[in-house]
């Protein structure tokens, strides 16, 4: 058979190849919004605890 006009199917069930820089991209994208996740919930915790102190007083 000539595969010169053969198309190729993707198959469905395949992990999809990862790029490596894209992967990495990735991890450091995770990592930074894990790093301000944490810090908005310092935040959040700290104002709750004034909150609280300004309603005993």
């Amino acid at each position: 058979m000539d595969k010169t006009n053969a198309v190729e199917i993707d198959d469905p069930l395949k992990a999809p190849e990862l790029d490596r820089d894209k992967q990495e991209a990735a991890l450091k994208l995770m990592a930074n919004g894990t790093k301000r996740l944490r810090a908005l919930m310092f935040h959040l915790l700290e104002f709750e605890n004034q909150v609280q102190v300004s309603f005993l007083c």
